[in-house]
């Protein structure tokens, strides 16, 4: 048997830990590395991987190259995402262009551009940080400064926010965003397992987690994750599902933020993901 497998994980935060300085989870308590442990541990295997950041729908296949070449594996892990699935939905989004300017865009089926698949959203946190500063100093308060920042601060109050929205989630689905997404979630996702099928490699998918954060945007997850599990259900390919148990656990598995998942949460991904990977290597 071999005693080193090389992965490349197409992911999230889940794998790549960009939360580790805000959230207090360690590189080696996350998921992967609990799963390298063990390897070790009970195989004498080593598992080394690269994980590759994805955020955008449009670009990951033609990203993956890259990082393929820098460490061929003998397996690729896909997350699946709920994240940009769910900026794809509401009928109305911000985001922010190349001068970081504030801008609103209109999500719908018949449009093939959608600015979220181009810009980073989060940019807008960015700005809204900056128009914060820039208001403290005495000698850059403005009229149009102060404005800025009342009418984001309305926005990200947590009451108006949850109501505009769930109104705004509720009226893309209404004209199709969903679906749209949908398709092209798996568009991608067809696309990686032919990479894989190419190129003769191994893969394994991990599933989508709860949003708690939102009641809109859990259901919407979990519909997420429904398809995905039907999608899968006549593929060679395993989909390690853990929906159930943070949605019914959510206030353990969750950090404050409701967002990003704990300690314990990778503690319990590692657990269900070893086991599917343990027969996937035929250990």
């Amino acid at each position: 048997m071999n005693k080193e497998i090389n992965a490349l994980i197409v992911g999230g935060c889940l794998s790549t830990q960009y939360n580790v300085k805000n959230y207090g989870v360690k590189l080696e308590e996350i998921y992967i590395s609990l799963v390298q442990q063990r390897l070790l541990s009970d195989f004498g295997i080593k598992l080394s991987y690269i994980p590759m950041y994805y955020e955008r729908f449009k670009d990951v296949i033609e990203r993956i190259p890259k990082y393929y070449s820098q460490m061929e594996p003998d397996l690729i892990i896909c997350q699946i995402r709920s994240q940009q699935y769910i900026r794809l939905v509401p009928m109305v989004n911000t985001y922010a262009d190349e001068q970081k300017k504030l801008k609103l865009t209109i999500n719908l089926p018949y449009l093939k551009e959608y600015k979220n698949e181009t810009y980073r959203p989060e940019a807008i946190y960015e700005i809204y940080e900056n128009i914060t500063e820039f208001g403290k100093n005495d000698n850059n308060i403005g009229k149009s400064a102060k404005l800025t920042e009342k009418v984001l601060d309305l926005f990200y109050n947590q009451k108006t926010r949850i109501k505009i929205n769930e109104l705004n989630f509720k009226t893309g689905i209404a004209f199709g965003n969903r679906r749209m997404a949908i398709k092209l979630y798996f568009k991608l996702i067809d696309e990686i397992i032919e990479f894989a099928q190419i190129n003769k490699k191994k893969i394994i998918f991990l599933g989508i987690y709860p949003r708690p954060i939102s009641i809109i945007e859990n259901v919407i997850s979990k519909d997420i994750n429904d398809k995905f599990i039907k999608y899968f259900e006549n593929k060679p390919y395993m989909y390690v599902n853990y929906f159930d148990e943070f949605d019914k656990n959510w206030n353990k598995y969750y950090q404050g933020d409701l967002v990003h998942l704990n300690k314990d949460a990778h503690i319990y991904i590692a657990d269900v993901f070893y086991k599917q990977l343990s027969r996937l290597i035929g250990l």
